[in-house]
Protein backbone atom coordinates (compact mmCIF):
# COMPACT_ATOMS: atom_id res chain seq x y z
CA UNK A 1 0.00 0.00 0.00
CA UNK A 2 2.73 2.03 0.59
CA UNK A 3 3.55 5.07 3.21
CA UNK A 4 0.70 7.43 4.58
CA UNK A 5 1.52 10.63 5.09
CA UNK A 6 0.16 11.67 8.80
CA UNK A 7 -0.46 14.97 10.21
CA UNK A 8 -1.03 15.13 13.95
CA UNK A 9 -4.62 15.40 14.32
CA UNK A 10 -4.83 18.19 16.82
CA UNK A 11 -2.91 20.86 14.44
CA UNK A 12 -5.61 20.20 12.00
CA UNK A 13 -8.99 22.05 12.56
CA UNK A 14 -11.89 19.81 11.56
CA UNK A 15 -14.95 22.12 10.99
CA UNK A 16 -18.00 20.50 13.13
CA UNK A 17 -20.66 18.33 11.60
CA UNK A 18 -23.62 20.64 10.67
CA UNK A 19 -26.16 17.73 11.07
CA UNK A 20 -24.56 15.92 14.01
CA UNK A 21 -27.84 15.32 15.69
CA UNK A 22 -30.45 16.45 13.76
CA UNK A 23 -32.74 14.90 11.50
CA UNK A 24 -31.96 15.44 7.73
CA UNK A 25 -33.43 18.31 5.83
CA UNK A 26 -32.08 18.14 2.25
CA UNK A 27 -29.58 16.60 0.67
CA UNK A 28 -26.43 17.28 -0.48
CA UNK A 29 -25.58 19.48 -3.09
CA UNK A 30 -23.18 17.65 -5.72
CA UNK A 31 -21.25 20.74 -5.45
CA UNK A 32 -19.63 19.43 -2.31
CA UNK A 33 -17.39 17.39 -4.36
CA UNK A 34 -15.04 19.94 -5.38
CA UNK A 35 -11.65 20.35 -4.86
CA UNK A 36 -10.12 20.31 -1.24
CA UNK A 37 -9.79 23.71 -0.23
CA UNK A 38 -6.59 26.01 -0.26
CA UNK A 39 -4.85 25.52 3.05
CA UNK A 40 -7.14 22.87 4.26
CA UNK A 41 -4.96 19.78 4.92
CA UNK A 42 -6.01 16.28 4.62
CA UNK A 43 -5.56 13.35 7.53
CA UNK A 44 -3.72 10.86 4.67
CA UNK A 45 -3.54 10.08 1.14
CA UNK A 46 -6.83 8.44 0.34
CA UNK A 47 -6.85 5.10 0.29
CA UNK A 48 -7.47 2.56 -2.83
CA UNK A 49 -10.85 2.35 -4.74
CA UNK A 50 -10.14 -0.96 -6.39
CA UNK A 51 -12.15 -3.64 -5.05
CA UNK A 52 -10.07 -6.74 -6.32
CA UNK A 53 -9.77 -9.36 -3.45
CA UNK A 54 -5.65 -8.42 -2.50
CA UNK A 55 -6.24 -4.68 -2.38
CA UNK A 56 -9.36 -4.92 -0.20
CA UNK A 57 -7.91 -7.49 2.34
CA UNK A 58 -4.69 -5.64 2.56
CA UNK A 59 -6.26 -2.08 3.41
CA UNK A 60 -8.23 -4.17 5.79
CA UNK A 61 -5.25 -5.07 8.04
CA UNK A 62 -3.80 -1.74 8.01
CA UNK A 63 -6.58 0.41 8.40
CA UNK A 64 -8.16 -1.05 11.66
CA UNK A 65 -5.26 -1.34 13.44
CA UNK A 66 -4.08 2.26 12.21
CA UNK A 67 -6.36 5.84 12.37
CA UNK A 68 -4.94 8.98 12.53
CA UNK A 69 -8.14 10.64 14.08
CA UNK A 70 -9.29 10.63 17.31
CA UNK A 71 -12.80 10.83 16.36
CA UNK A 72 -12.44 7.75 13.81
CA UNK A 73 -14.17 4.83 15.61
CA UNK A 74 -12.83 1.28 14.06
CA UNK A 75 -15.89 -1.00 12.95
CA UNK A 76 -18.13 -2.74 15.14
CA UNK A 77 -17.25 -6.53 15.23
CA UNK A 78 -20.38 -8.31 13.52
CA UNK A 79 -22.00 -11.26 15.13
CA UNK A 80 -22.36 -14.45 11.80
CA UNK A 81 -25.29 -15.84 13.69
CA UNK A 82 -28.02 -15.16 15.69
CA UNK A 83 -28.78 -18.29 18.07
CA UNK A 84 -32.52 -18.07 18.68
CA UNK A 85 -32.70 -21.36 20.97
CA UNK A 86 -33.58 -23.84 18.79
CA UNK A 87 -33.40 -21.13 15.82
CA UNK A 88 -29.86 -20.35 14.28
CA UNK A 89 -29.95 -17.23 11.86
CA UNK A 90 -27.03 -16.52 9.72
CA UNK A 91 -26.37 -12.97 8.75
CA UNK A 92 -26.87 -12.53 4.91
CA UNK A 93 -25.84 -10.19 2.45
CA UNK A 94 -26.74 -9.05 -1.26
CA UNK A 95 -24.97 -12.11 -3.04
CA UNK A 96 -27.92 -14.23 -0.97
CA UNK A 97 -30.87 -11.21 -2.34
CA UNK A 98 -29.24 -12.32 -5.53
CA UNK A 99 -29.12 -16.50 -5.39
CA UNK A 100 -32.64 -16.68 -3.94
CA UNK A 101 -33.79 -17.69 -7.13
CA UNK A 102 -31.72 -20.40 -7.00
CA UNK A 103 -32.94 -21.74 -3.83
CA UNK A 104 -36.56 -21.60 -4.70
CA UNK A 105 -35.69 -23.00 -8.51
CA UNK A 106 -39.31 -22.60 -9.79
CA UNK A 107 -40.33 -25.68 -12.00
CA UNK A 108 -41.94 -24.31 -14.54
CA UNK A 109 -39.83 -22.68 -17.62
CA UNK A 110 -41.73 -19.47 -18.68
CA UNK A 111 -41.28 -18.87 -14.69
CA UNK A 112 -37.52 -19.25 -14.94
CA UNK A 113 -37.53 -17.43 -17.62
CA UNK A 114 -39.25 -14.26 -16.43
CA UNK A 115 -38.00 -14.34 -12.72
CA UNK A 116 -34.19 -14.78 -13.02
CA UNK A 117 -32.19 -12.17 -11.96
CA UNK A 118 -30.35 -10.66 -15.36
CA UNK A 119 -26.59 -10.36 -14.98
CA UNK A 120 -24.58 -7.19 -15.85
CA UNK A 121 -25.09 -4.00 -17.33
CA UNK A 122 -24.61 -2.33 -20.57
CA UNK A 123 -24.58 1.00 -19.61
CA UNK A 124 -22.76 1.93 -16.24
CA UNK A 125 -22.56 5.66 -16.66
CA UNK A 126 -25.14 7.51 -14.52
CA UNK A 127 -26.64 10.76 -15.71
CA UNK A 128 -27.77 11.29 -12.10
CA UNK A 129 -24.46 11.34 -10.92
CA UNK A 130 -21.10 14.21 -10.75
CA UNK A 131 -18.13 13.18 -13.35
CA UNK A 132 -15.74 13.13 -11.63
CA UNK A 133 -11.61 13.15 -12.83
CA UNK A 134 -9.94 11.43 -9.71
CA UNK A 135 -11.99 10.62 -5.78
CA UNK A 136 -8.43 11.70 -4.11
CA UNK A 137 -9.00 15.24 -3.95
CA UNK A 138 -12.94 14.59 -2.58
CA UNK A 139 -12.75 11.73 -0.51
CA UNK A 140 -10.08 11.41 2.26
CA UNK A 141 -10.80 7.68 4.10
CA UNK A 142 -9.78 5.75 6.43
CA UNK A 143 -10.76 2.67 6.72
CA UNK A 144 -12.79 -0.03 5.39
CA UNK A 145 -16.20 -0.65 7.61
CA UNK A 146 -17.26 -3.29 5.13
CA UNK A 147 -16.07 -5.37 1.70
CA UNK A 148 -19.25 -6.97 0.56
CA UNK A 149 -19.41 -8.78 -2.67
CA UNK A 150 -20.66 -6.14 -4.80
CA UNK A 151 -19.24 -3.31 -3.20
CA UNK A 152 -16.65 -1.70 -0.07
CA UNK A 153 -18.44 0.91 2.08
CA UNK A 154 -15.50 3.24 3.64
CA UNK A 155 -15.44 5.63 6.14
CA UNK A 156 -13.59 8.97 6.07
CA UNK A 157 -14.22 12.72 5.10
CA UNK A 158 -15.69 14.34 1.97
CA UNK A 159 -14.33 18.11 1.58
CA UNK A 160 -16.32 21.09 0.31
CA UNK A 161 -16.13 24.36 -0.07
CA UNK A 162 -19.70 25.57 0.02
CA UNK A 163 -20.40 28.21 2.87
CA UNK A 164 -23.50 26.13 3.83
CA UNK A 165 -21.25 22.84 3.39
CA UNK A 166 -18.01 23.21 5.83
CA UNK A 167 -16.03 19.46 6.26
CA UNK A 168 -17.71 16.72 6.20
CA UNK A 169 -16.41 14.51 8.67
CA UNK A 170 -18.29 11.55 9.31
CA UNK A 171 -18.90 10.14 5.65
CA UNK A 172 -19.38 6.76 4.86
CA UNK A 173 -18.66 6.16 1.14
CA UNK A 174 -19.88 3.30 -1.10
CA UNK A 175 -17.85 2.31 -3.77
CA UNK A 176 -19.06 0.25 -6.36
CA UNK A 177 -16.24 -0.76 -8.86
CA UNK A 178 -17.25 -0.35 -12.53
CA UNK A 179 -15.73 -3.56 -13.65
CA UNK A 180 -18.31 -5.03 -11.25
CA UNK A 181 -21.42 -3.37 -12.34
CA UNK A 182 -20.32 -4.78 -16.11
CA UNK A 183 -19.99 -7.78 -15.20
CA UNK A 184 -22.05 -9.02 -11.71
CA UNK A 185 -24.39 -6.96 -10.68
CA UNK A 186 -27.83 -6.88 -12.30
CA UNK A 187 -29.21 -5.20 -14.87
CA UNK A 188 -31.33 -3.18 -12.72
CA UNK A 189 -29.34 -3.34 -9.64
CA UNK A 190 -28.26 0.16 -8.24
CA UNK A 191 -30.12 2.13 -11.11
CA UNK A 192 -33.29 3.02 -8.37
CA UNK A 193 -30.81 3.99 -5.61
CA UNK A 194 -29.34 6.33 -7.98
CA UNK A 195 -32.14 7.93 -8.80
CA UNK A 196 -34.07 8.13 -6.21
CA UNK A 197 -31.05 8.33 -3.38
CA UNK A 198 -31.05 12.20 -2.81
CA UNK A 199 -34.45 12.47 -2.52
CA UNK A 200 -35.12 10.16 0.07
CA UNK A 201 -35.17 12.40 3.10
CA UNK A 202 -36.78 10.64 6.58
CA UNK A 203 -35.59 10.10 9.99
CA UNK A 204 -35.67 6.61 9.03
CA UNK A 205 -34.25 6.05 5.70
CA UNK A 206 -30.80 6.45 5.37
CA UNK A 207 -29.44 10.04 3.86
CA UNK A 208 -28.29 10.58 0.46
CA UNK A 209 -25.62 13.47 0.50
CA UNK A 210 -24.31 13.02 -2.89
CA UNK A 211 -23.11 11.25 -5.82
CA UNK A 212 -19.87 11.06 -8.16
CA UNK A 213 -18.99 8.66 -10.85
CA UNK A 214 -15.68 8.17 -12.61
CA UNK A 215 -13.54 5.61 -15.12
CA UNK A 216 -13.33 2.98 -11.82
CA UNK A 217 -16.05 3.49 -10.02
CA UNK A 218 -19.37 4.61 -8.70
CA UNK A 219 -19.41 6.67 -5.08
CA UNK A 220 -22.82 7.17 -3.14
CA UNK A 221 -21.63 9.34 -0.10
CA UNK A 222 -24.03 9.06 3.29
CA UNK A 223 -23.71 10.10 6.62
CA UNK A 224 -22.17 7.89 8.56
CA UNK A 225 -24.01 5.41 10.99
CA UNK A 226 -22.50 4.34 14.00
CA UNK A 227 -24.59 2.34 15.85
CA UNK A 228 -24.31 -1.13 13.66
CA UNK A 229 -26.85 -2.98 12.87
CA UNK A 230 -30.06 -4.77 14.03
CA UNK A 231 -29.07 -7.70 13.67
CA UNK A 232 -25.89 -7.09 15.39
CA UNK A 233 -28.26 -5.51 18.28
CA UNK A 234 -30.74 -8.61 18.47
CA UNK A 235 -27.88 -10.70 19.45
CA UNK A 236 -25.99 -8.73 22.13
CA UNK A 237 -29.57 -7.71 23.87
CA UNK A 238 -31.94 -8.98 25.25
CA UNK A 239 -35.00 -6.90 23.66
CA UNK A 240 -37.30 -5.13 26.07
CA UNK A 241 -41.16 -4.64 25.04
CA UNK A 242 -41.25 -1.11 24.61
CA UNK A 243 -37.97 -1.23 22.62
CA UNK A 244 -39.40 -3.93 20.30
CA UNK A 245 -42.38 -2.02 19.53
CA UNK A 246 -40.57 1.15 19.22
CA UNK A 247 -38.23 -0.44 16.33
CA UNK A 248 -41.35 -1.74 14.87
CA UNK A 249 -42.70 1.81 14.67
CA UNK A 250 -39.13 2.90 13.04
CA UNK A 251 -39.26 0.07 10.77
CA UNK A 252 -42.89 0.76 9.23
CA UNK A 253 -42.45 4.73 9.24
CA UNK A 254 -39.96 4.60 7.20
CA UNK A 255 -41.35 1.66 4.51
CA UNK A 256 -44.49 3.67 4.52
CA UNK A 257 -42.40 6.93 3.26
CA UNK A 258 -40.99 5.15 0.60
CA UNK A 259 -43.63 3.40 -0.06
CA UNK A 260 -45.76 6.67 -0.73
CA UNK A 261 -42.54 7.33 -3.60
CA UNK A 262 -43.58 4.36 -5.28
CA UNK A 263 -40.35 2.74 -4.42
CA UNK A 264 -39.61 -1.08 -3.41
CA UNK A 265 -36.77 -2.11 -1.36
CA UNK A 266 -36.84 -5.87 -2.16
CA UNK A 267 -34.32 -6.50 0.36
CA UNK A 268 -35.34 -5.74 3.92
CA UNK A 269 -34.03 -8.00 6.55
CA UNK A 270 -31.89 -6.97 9.58
CA UNK A 271 -28.53 -6.22 8.18
CA UNK A 272 -30.22 -3.43 6.15
CA UNK A 273 -31.07 -1.43 8.94
CA UNK A 274 -28.53 0.70 10.95
CA UNK A 275 -28.67 2.78 14.05
CA UNK A 276 -27.75 6.22 14.09
CA UNK A 277 -25.38 5.89 16.73
CA UNK A 278 -24.37 3.60 20.04
CA UNK A 279 -26.70 5.17 22.39
CA UNK A 280 -29.71 3.19 23.36
CA UNK A 281 -32.38 5.64 22.19
CA UNK A 282 -31.14 5.48 18.22
CA UNK A 283 -33.22 5.55 15.58
CA UNK A 284 -33.17 2.82 13.05
CA UNK A 285 -32.66 3.59 9.60
CA UNK A 286 -33.19 1.79 6.31
CA UNK A 287 -30.05 1.31 3.98
CA UNK A 288 -28.76 -0.68 0.84
CA UNK A 289 -31.60 0.38 -1.92
CA UNK A 290 -29.51 -1.29 -4.15
CA UNK A 291 -32.16 -4.09 -5.10
CA UNK A 292 -35.20 -1.39 -4.99
CA UNK A 293 -37.24 -1.02 -7.65
CA UNK A 294 -39.99 1.53 -9.15
CA UNK A 295 -43.40 -0.09 -8.70
CA UNK A 296 -46.25 2.23 -9.54
CA UNK A 297 -48.71 -0.77 -9.56
CA UNK A 298 -51.84 -0.43 -7.47
CA UNK A 299 -51.65 -2.28 -3.65
CA UNK A 300 -55.08 -3.77 -4.85
CA UNK A 301 -53.32 -5.42 -7.70
CA UNK A 302 -51.55 -8.57 -7.65
CA UNK A 303 -48.07 -6.48 -8.67
CA UNK A 304 -45.62 -6.30 -11.47
CA UNK A 305 -42.49 -7.63 -10.25
CA UNK A 306 -41.03 -10.95 -11.52
CA UNK A 307 -37.38 -11.25 -10.06
CA UNK A 308 -37.17 -13.11 -7.56
CA UNK A 309 -34.99 -11.40 -5.25
CA UNK A 310 -34.24 -10.74 -1.51
CA UNK A 311 -33.16 -13.26 1.56
CA UNK A 312 -35.18 -16.79 2.00
CA UNK A 313 -35.98 -15.64 5.50
CA UNK A 314 -37.29 -12.63 4.75
CA UNK A 315 -39.25 -12.65 1.35
CA UNK A 316 -42.93 -12.74 1.04
CA UNK A 317 -44.93 -16.15 -0.31
CA UNK A 318 -45.76 -13.67 -3.30
CA UNK A 319 -41.91 -13.01 -4.09
CA UNK A 320 -41.74 -17.19 -4.32
CA UNK A 321 -44.49 -17.08 -6.67
CA UNK A 322 -42.53 -14.87 -9.08
CA UNK A 323 -45.27 -12.18 -9.00
CA UNK A 324 -45.49 -9.24 -6.31
CA UNK A 325 -45.63 -5.78 -5.58
CA UNK A 326 -44.75 -3.31 -2.62
CA UNK A 327 -46.65 -5.31 -0.21
CA UNK A 328 -44.30 -7.91 -0.46
CA UNK A 329 -41.93 -5.20 1.81
CA UNK A 330 -44.76 -5.37 4.29
CA UNK A 331 -44.26 -9.09 4.90
CA UNK A 332 -40.37 -8.50 5.43
CA UNK A 333 -41.01 -5.96 7.73
CA UNK A 334 -43.30 -8.28 9.65
CA UNK A 335 -40.40 -11.05 9.55
CA UNK A 336 -37.70 -8.49 11.51
CA UNK A 337 -40.63 -7.23 13.69
CA UNK A 338 -41.82 -10.87 14.27
CA UNK A 339 -37.76 -11.17 15.50
CA UNK A 340 -37.83 -8.34 17.33
CA UNK A 341 -41.04 -9.12 19.18
CA UNK A 342 -40.86 -12.89 19.65
CA UNK A 343 -37.07 -13.68 19.00
CA UNK A 344 -37.72 -16.61 16.62
CA UNK A 345 -38.18 -16.42 12.82
CA UNK A 346 -41.80 -16.77 12.30
CA UNK A 347 -41.45 -19.60 9.48
CA UNK A 348 -38.22 -21.63 10.38
CA UNK A 349 -37.50 -25.46 9.26
CA UNK A 350 -34.11 -26.83 11.26
CA UNK A 351 -33.06 -29.33 8.74
CA UNK A 352 -32.39 -25.51 6.84
CA UNK A 353 -33.60 -27.11 3.69
CA UNK A 354 -34.64 -24.39 1.24
CA UNK A 355 -37.83 -26.38 -0.30
CA UNK A 356 -38.94 -27.15 2.90
CA UNK A 357 -38.95 -23.39 3.86
CA UNK A 358 -40.46 -22.17 0.53
CA UNK A 359 -42.93 -24.99 1.07
CA UNK A 360 -43.73 -23.18 4.57
CA UNK A 361 -43.67 -19.63 3.05
CA UNK A 362 -46.42 -20.44 0.48
CA UNK A 363 -48.44 -22.04 2.91
CA UNK A 364 -48.32 -19.21 5.47
CA UNK A 365 -46.89 -21.35 8.20
CA UNK A 366 -46.25 -18.65 10.56
CA UNK A 367 -45.57 -20.46 14.04
CA UNK A 368 -47.94 -17.79 16.14
CA UNK A 369 -46.90 -19.61 19.10
CA UNK A 370 -43.74 -18.09 19.43
CA UNK A 371 -45.83 -14.97 20.21
CA UNK A 372 -47.69 -16.26 22.75
CA UNK A 373 -46.25 -13.79 25.54
CA UNK A 374 -46.32 -10.57 23.19
CA UNK A 375 -48.88 -7.60 24.15
CA UNK A 376 -52.18 -8.43 21.72
CA UNK A 377 -52.36 -5.37 20.57
CA UNK A 378 -48.16 -6.30 18.61
CA UNK A 379 -49.86 -9.63 17.80
CA UNK A 380 -52.21 -7.81 15.82
CA UNK A 381 -50.12 -5.73 13.51
CA UNK A 382 -48.04 -8.73 13.50
CA UNK A 383 -50.61 -10.79 12.18
CA UNK A 384 -51.75 -8.20 9.85
CA UNK A 385 -48.49 -7.77 8.15
CA UNK A 386 -47.86 -11.46 8.27
CA UNK A 387 -51.12 -11.97 6.13
CA UNK A 388 -50.11 -14.53 3.53
CA UNK A 389 -52.26 -12.93 0.98
CA UNK A 390 -51.01 -9.74 -0.24
CA UNK A 391 -54.35 -8.43 -1.31
CA UNK A 392 -55.69 -9.01 2.30
CA UNK A 393 -52.17 -7.60 3.69
CA UNK A 394 -52.41 -4.31 5.98
CA UNK A 395 -50.45 -1.68 3.50
CA UNK A 396 -47.50 0.71 4.96
CA UNK A 397 -49.55 3.56 4.69
CA UNK A 398 -52.40 2.43 7.00
CA UNK A 399 -49.48 0.91 9.71
CA UNK A 400 -47.95 4.25 9.28
CA UNK A 401 -51.16 5.46 11.26
CA UNK A 402 -51.63 2.71 13.87
CA UNK A 403 -52.30 4.46 17.13
CA UNK A 404 -50.85 2.52 19.18
CA UNK A 405 -47.49 1.63 17.46
CA UNK A 406 -47.22 5.65 17.71
CA UNK A 407 -48.06 5.87 21.47
CA UNK A 408 -45.41 3.35 22.00
CA UNK A 409 -42.58 4.74 19.97
CA UNK A 410 -42.74 8.05 22.08
CA UNK A 411 -40.95 6.52 24.97
CA UNK A 412 -37.07 6.28 25.36
CA UNK A 413 -35.96 2.86 25.65
CA UNK A 414 -36.27 0.16 28.41
CA UNK A 415 -33.51 -2.02 29.81
CA UNK A 416 -34.71 -4.88 31.33
CA UNK A 417 -38.41 -4.55 31.81
CA UNK A 418 -41.42 -5.67 30.48
CA UNK A 419 -38.70 -8.38 28.00
CA UNK A 420 -41.14 -9.50 24.90
CA UNK A 421 -38.08 -11.80 23.76
CA UNK A 422 -35.00 -13.64 24.00
CA UNK A 423 -32.35 -13.62 21.64
CA UNK A 424 -28.86 -14.53 23.02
Amino acid sequence: MGDKEVVDPSAVKVDADPFQGQEPTSPMSSSCLKDLSPGRKSFRKSASFTLDAPTVREFEKVSVMVVDRPDVRAPLKSSKTLHLGDQKVKRQCSADALTLFKLIDPEDEETKRLCCPKLGKDNVAYAEAQQVSSPDTHFHLDMIIESGSFCSIQRGLVHGEDPGMPLLDNAAVKCVATKTLSDVCTSTMFNTEVQMAQKLVHRNVVATRCIAQDTKSLYLVMLDLTGGDLFDRMSAFRLAAKDAARYVWQMVSGISYIHGLQICHRDIRPENYLFSSQNPDAELQLIDFSLARLDTSEEAEEGNMRTMVGCLNYIAPEVARGKYNKKCDVWSVGVVSFLCCCGKLPIYDPSGDSKSIVKKLLAGDVNWSCASGVHKSLVAILRDMLTKDPLKRVSAATLGQNAWLKKMSSGTSSKGDESCCTVF
